[in-house]
């Protein structure tokens, strides 16, 4: 049997499998945890295949990451051994901070084009539709990238914000007081980003503007706001 390769390469033969009995409608998933155990065991090769093209868009992320931690690291260092003072080292450590978040925003708008180009294979392996990797990835991020880029513009520019309240706020000491100033930082991830989640969600299946993903995100997040908060928890 001749097919193209998901990558849109040259045709192939395929060994043809018999199965030993007639495939019947009641053979068909019933359910998403079905579909997804469907996926997994006839497409696995395209969950590598995600996998990796995600994974190559989050490698920015990741280095800013790591070098963050490696300045960090440095400039406790030479506070620790006297090279500088507390407030060089404050001052230092907000700057690190700031100047990383920002680049760590960055990222993840790189990543929000990867992730819209996957999105689109993934809702057309869930549709059990034929797979083109190459084209239907960059029909995704055709189609795709303009509402999820500005779903990690909001998720980025709260990220931002939340690092530096946070550096503000770093010298606290009183438990209350802390627990006072911490508190929107914890609203923040309770009620935006699991609406943005379920902005993500929808931006392959629906067409719509994105004002009504976002209504559509808060109604249904206030429909299963528990079951909800329980997947972010496992995703996290």
């Amino acid at each position: 049997m001749l097919s193209k390769s998901y990558w849109g390469g040259n045709m192939k033969k395929r060994k043809i499998k018999f199965a030993k009995k007639d495939f019947e409608v009641k053979d068909l998933p019933s359910n998403r945890i079905e579909v997804l155990t469907d996926i997994l065991k006839i497409r696995f090769d395209l969950i590598i295949k995600t996998g990796t093209i995600l994974f190559i868009f989050l490698i920015p992320l990741i280095v800013f990451s790591i070098t963050k931690n490696i300045s960090i690291f440095t400039l406790k260092d030479n506070y620790q051994n006297g090279v500088i003072d507390l407030k060089l080292y404050n001052q230092s450590r907000f700057s690190v901070e700031i100047i990383y978040a920002f680049l760590q925003v960055i990222s993840l708008l790189l990543f929000s084009l990867g992730l819209s180009g996957v999105l689109n294979i993934f809702k057309r392996a869930c549709f059990y539709e034929n797979i083109q990797f190459k084209d239907d990835f960059f029909k995704g991020i055709k189609e795709n990238s303009r509402h999820v880029f500005l779903t990690f513009l909001i998720f980025g520019l709260l990220f931002f914000m939340m690092t530096i309240y946070i550096q503000m706020n770093n010298s606290l000491t009183d438990f209350f007081t802390t627990i006072i100033c911490y508190l929107p930082i914890v609203l923040g991830i309770i009620l935006i980003i699991p609406v943005l989640l379920i902005v993500i969600f929808q931006i392959p299946i629906y067409q719509n503007t994105f004002i009504q993903y976002l209504k559509n995100g808060m109604f249904f997040y206030g429909k299963s706001i528990f079951k909800t908060i329980g997947l972010m928890i496992a995703l996290f």
